[in-house]
């Protein structure tokens, strides 16, 4: 990689909210120039990002970072249910509003699934995406060849159940939620952001709803064969952390593309990557963004 230049003094962080198609999202913002998206995943909010925005902000990017429909202090999803389709429509008019062409996609966990609907759904909107710790959705069947990823991903299971994956969930303190970070990325101690995380937006009003409804919605797609993803034209970035199992789930999903596919490993880091090895994630992903520039 060659080197970037230094950064600027321009990545104060803003909070704001934006209304789009009736509802109302919260984004945290900074900085000028070509637009960069970020999109946070479960269990997690947009505060993930805060290194995120301020370095890339600094080195000339407009960066957004919407908290997702349906997770606080964004307002509930369009219809007060997740629909996928919504969603994703939502955030691509959030995109169009806020930058002044397509945008670069950034998107972890839920937010990296959005990112691969998104790029399919409307690569109108979509410059570039790089997608992390997460395969594309036609990709996830493969979770059921190896015992392995299906503990690393027995939640989508569990979240399934009405009633008991809400109990479940917000029981002894949201106890799971600290589970599911410790499993997923075993060497990063990251109890104060995970604590903002439960108060902030799980402890809201409907926020286990709206978290679970993720879950339920792509699942009651890919089983009813009704997700009907068109292959991804744009340039996209796929990165995992070197400790992650489920980077196998990409093994030869390369034909879900039609545009730029590239795949990095980023060593001593599991799921939570830009938490992990924050320095790393935004280097890669600054070297991409100049890389795929209109």
């Amino acid at each position: 990689m060659t080197d970037l230049p230094g950064p600027r003094a321009d990545s104060q962080i803003r909070d704001r909210t934006q209304t789009i198609g009736g509802s109302e999202i919260a984004i945290l913002e900074a900085g000028h120039g070509p637009s960069v998206m970020l999109l946070h995943g479960f269990p997690d909010n947009a505060r993930t990002w805060t290194t995120q925005i301020s370095q890339l902000a600094s080195h000339g990017y407009h960066v957004v970072a919407p908290f997702l429909p349906g997770y606080a202090p964004s307002g509930p999803p369009p219809g007060g249910q997740v629909d996928l389709r919504s969603v994703v429509k939502t955030l691509a008019g959030l995109s169009m509003s806020v930058g002044r062409g397509p945008v670069s996609l950034v998107g972890h966990d839920w937010g990296g699934t959005l990112s691969y609907l998104m790029a399919a759904f409307h690569p109108q909107a979509v410059a570039s995406a790089t997608v992390i710790s997460v395969p594309h959705p036609l990709q996830s069947a493969a979770v059921l060849t190896d015992p392995r990823l299906i503990h690393h991903t027995f939640h989508h299971w569990l979240f399934q159940l009405p009633l008991v994956s809400e109990v479940a969930l917000a029981a002894e303190d949201l106890a799971l939620v600290d589970y599911l970070w410790r499993l997923w990325s075993p060497r990063l101690d990251d109890s104060d952001h995970i604590t903002q995380v439960k108060n902030e937006t799980l402890r809201a009003p409907g926020g286990i709803g709206h978290a679970l409804g993720y879950y339920r919605a792509i699942f009651n797609e890919l089983v009813a064969g009704t997700l009907d993803l068109p292959p991804i034209p744009v340039p996209v970035l796929v990165v995992f952390g070197g400790d992650d199992p489920t980077r196998r789930l990409t093994d030869g999903q390369h034909a879900h593309f039609t545009g730029t596919y590239r795949r990095a490993i980023i060593p001593g880091a599991g799921h939570f990557v830009h938490r992990e090895q924050p320095e790393s994630l935004t280097t890669l992903v600054l070297h991409w963004l100049r890389e795929t520039a209109p």
